[in-house]
């Protein structure tokens, strides 16, 4: 049943059901079906047809490809090949993706949570292979307030309270410092 309802978030018109549309990404959104509204807060993307469908987003795809991991999909499974491009297409560490600042630390949870289960510390972005757990970490300490903590101005997500996204903080740093270790 997981299965089945990942791929009613994951954004592959094969997988997504009859008579659903997406934007045929392979990333994720949080809500299945896939049909935006004036009221939704996600972004959206208009197909040629017309149709305004949310778009794939960072925080939801990884956690997407966190969750097929852990069901027991494999590596080479057509939708965990998806959701992992989308990953790899969209790598970066200084915005949190289709979302821009909002939900920035827990985007950098969330990539943290997923890819040490890919078991590498790169990640290939166009031609240019990345060491993720450096990256994110040296971007994670240039955004630490002079307290030791941090904070998102964007206030989405209750991410202006410093003791969650500072949370988030410490568990990315260590992570990120596991991985360095590997």
């Amino acid at each position: 049943r997981v299965i089945a309802f990942l791929s009613k978030v994951q954004c592959l018109d094969e997988y997504a059901g009859a008579g659903v549309k997406t934007d045929n990404s392979g990333g994720a959104i949080y809500r299945p079906g896939h049909k935006a509204d004036e009221a939704a807060q996600q972004p959206t993307i208009k197909l040629p047809d017309g149709t305004i469908v949310y778009r794939s987003y960072g925080g939801a795809t990884y956690c997407l490809l966190k969750t097929q991991l852990f069901c027991g999909m494999k590596k080479d499974d057509p939708r965990v090949q998806a959701a992992y491009k989308w990953v790899c297409d969209h790598y970066t560490v200084k915005e949190h993706p289709e979302q821009g600042q909002n939900g920035l630390y827990y985007y950098y949870y969330s990539m943290v949570r997923t890819l040490p289960l890919w078991g590498s510390p790169t990640i290939k972005k166009g031609e240019t292979e990345h060491c993720w757990p450096q990256e994110l970490a040296l971007e994670l300490i240039s955004r630490q307030k002079d307290d030791g903590s941090w904070v998102n101005p964007q206030d989405r997500w209750w991410e202006s309270d410093p003791a969650l996204v500072t949370a988030y903080g410490v568990f990315t740093l260590d992570t990120c410092r596991e991985m360095l270790q590997r």
